[in-house]
């Protein structure tokens, strides 16, 4: 999260693709619902787009 602040502060990153909750190419691994909102959070603060894009579940 805090390279992804970094690079969205500084105008370098466009957008942030991510599986939502469930990172199903890693394996089905989840992870908490925290992180989600957080790395909205920075997206939203920086005008960075953040696309989640779920497709295995």
């Amino acid at each position: 999260m805090d390279r992804f602040e970094e690079v969205s502060r500084d105008r370098r990153a466009a957008a942030l693709i991510v599986e939502p909750l469930v990172l199903g190419a890693g394996g089905m691994l989840m992870y908490p619902a925290w992180v989600l909102a957080e790395l909205k959070k920075i997206a939203e603060a920086s005008g960075t787009l953040l696309i989640a894009d779920e497709v295995m579940t």
